[in-house]
Parts: C-alpha cells; sequence; structure tokens
C-alpha cells in the first residue's frame, strides 16, 4: 500500500525527469496560430494601420515606429529559421 511519502517521492521524481529532459521543439501547425503566415498577416496590417495613423499625424519619422510590427516579425521568423539550421545541423 501506498503512502504519503511513497506518493510524494514518486511525484519528485516525475517532476525531476520532466525537468531534466530536453525540450520537445514542435514546429507551428501550418496555418495555425503562430504560423509564418499567420504572423507575416499581422505584421503586415499591423505595420498598415500604424502607417495610416502616423500619416494622419502627418508623417515624417513617425513612420519609422510604424515598421516596428513588420520587423518584430521578421526577427522571429529569422530566429525560427536560424534555430531549424542549427537544430538539423547538429547544434547546441
Amino acid at each position: 500500500m501506498l503512502t504519503a511519502d511513497d506518493d510524494l517521492e514518486r511525484s519528485r521524481a516525475e517532476f525531476e525527469a520532466k525537468v531534466r529532459s530536453p525540450p520537445r521543439v514542435a514546429a507551428p501547425a501550418p496555418g495555425g496560430k503562430g504560423s509564418p503566415a499567420a504572423l507575416l498577416t499581422i505584421g503586415v496590417i499591423s505595420t498598415l494601420v500604424l502607417g495610416a495613423t502616423a500619416a494622419a499625424l502627418g508623417g515624417g519619422l513617425l513612420y519609422v515606429p510604424a515598421l516596428l510590427p513588420l520587423l518584430t516579425v521578421l526577427a522571429v521568423l529569422g530566429v525560427r529559421i536560424a534555430t531549424r539550421a542549427v537544430s538539423s545541423a547538429g547544434g547546441p
């Protein structure tokens, strides 16, 4: 019969195994939330909305911050590609 101590010890061992196991990297589902197409769509729409706002406020240097959503999305996609390339090449 299991005692509370046995159950606690088993629970700790399971937790330690989960913590020490390597992370499982799963690619986003095609067309799903977080997919490259969804991220690019969000980046383009956000940039267009902020660009229109910047134009309504007179333009100029306001267009620079309007590009931030698109640049952020492109950076995320670039990191994903680089991470995938490193992991497939057997890197760290």
